[in-house]
């Protein structure tokens, strides 16, 4: 697996605590610059044996919650951190409605899922999933004023969001560029 699990192992506190966590849990805060806000989600695994990319643009409110009670939930049935990232990001992964179904339409709409030899496309969330690799331009969840992040600021100037756009957090948990 070539999944980091430093950045989760950080916030194992928070996923195994008392209280689940919640849509801008302040204990899951990664970074902030004003009103701009990046929190935590398990969404570091990688699926080395994707046959296609899906790429938001980041995750937003449903997608962290998701993922952070897969983690969770894997957490504390005795699972290991790699496993966590991993349920969760199949779980949380363009999770939600109306979401998950329009992507879904989109995919069997421009032939994807007999391309992948499946029947429909929803089977990439579920038995498929080992063919697809999810991913997000910023690939934590962002909010701006406490509401979804939806391009504004522009991430590309934007120093907080540039940053997250241009990096990767590396085995150490710590960002590191990709350049």
């Amino acid at each position: 697996m070539t999944t980091s699990v430093k950045l989760i192992e950080k916030f194992v506190p928070v996923l195994r605590g008392d209280q689940p966590p919640v849509v801008r849990d302040p204990r899951l805060l990664l970074d902030a610059s004003g009103s701009v806000k990046v929190y935590y989600a398990p969404f570091e695994y990688i699926n080395p044996s994707a046959r296609i990319v899906l790429v938001g643009i980041t995750p937003g409110p449903t997608q962290m919650v998701n993922a952070n009670n897969e983690a969770r939930r894997v957490l504390l049935a005795g699972g290991k951190c790699a496993e966590a990232v991993q349920a969760a990001k199949g779980v949380g992964a363009f999770s939600g409605e109306p979401l998950r179904t329009n992507l879904v339409n989109q995919l069997n709409h421009w032939g994807f899922h007999s391309w992948l030899g499946l029947h429909d496309s929803a089977e990439l969330f579920t038995s498929a999933r080992h063919l697809v690799q999810t991913t997000s331009l910023l690939r934590y969840p962002v909010f701006v004023d406490d509401d979804d992040y939806r391009g504004n600021p522009d991430m590309t100037k934007h120093p907080l969001l540039r940053k997250y756009l241009l990096t990767v957090v590396n085995e150490r948990g710590n960002l590191a560029s990709t350049f």
